[in-house]
């Protein structure tokens, strides 16, 4: 359904989390099984000292996309796009995290990917297949992107997520 950026962003506001706004198309968001939430509090609980944990509606201006990530940090400072009556989104996300689903992977690896490669300050990229303990985590450096895969073999070795030392089983915990 073709939406304008305004509409898009006070229906927003009245219904977060439900729609997504991608290029000018309107575009309904998966509902979230079980484990999804359960990773999702897991992210929460291993970064619940950071005040700057959120879920939250990003703002990707070079593609012109409002996405709803399943889990974000922000810097320090972070840069809010707000308006009002309409929903405040975040510009400059350091670490965004979708958790792959069967519905939502091909999303999720291409099309959402595609988007956050134009975020200037994004530091961090992590998919996370609900389904079983695999990880893809994207971190920016001076060449561009680099890839590391976290699968179940890799479990006592800890990982950096946003300067955090974390295993797979802290993000896997009561899930599998």
């Amino acid at each position: 359904m073709t939406i304008t950026e305004e509409d898009f962003l006070i229906k927003a506001c009245q219904q977060p989390n439900q729609w997504e706004y991608h290029q000018g198309q309107l575009v309904a968001c998966e509902p979230a099984s079980e484990a999804h939430r359960q990773i999702v509090q897991n992210l929460i609980d291993l970064f619940s000292k950071n005040a700057s944990t959120i879920s939250s509606l990003v703002f990707i201006p070079l593609v012109d996309a409002y996405v709803y990530p399943d889990f974000v940090l922000l810097p320090s400072a972070p840069i809010l796009y707000e308006a009002p009556q309409q929903a405040s989104a975040v510009l400059n996300p350091a670490l965004v995290v979708e958790i792959m689903s069967p519905q939502t992977k091909q999303t999720d690896t291409q099309l959402k990917w595609e988007f956050y490669q134009q975020v200037p300050h994004l530091e961090q990229y992590l998919l996370i297949d609900e389904q079983r303990p695999l990880l893809q985590l994207f971190t920016r450096n001076e060449q561009g992107w680099k890839l590391e895969i976290i699968k179940h073999s890799d479990n006592t070795k800890p990982f950096l997520l946003h300067n955090k030392e974390v295993l797979l089983k802290d993000i896997y915990q009561q899930v599998v």
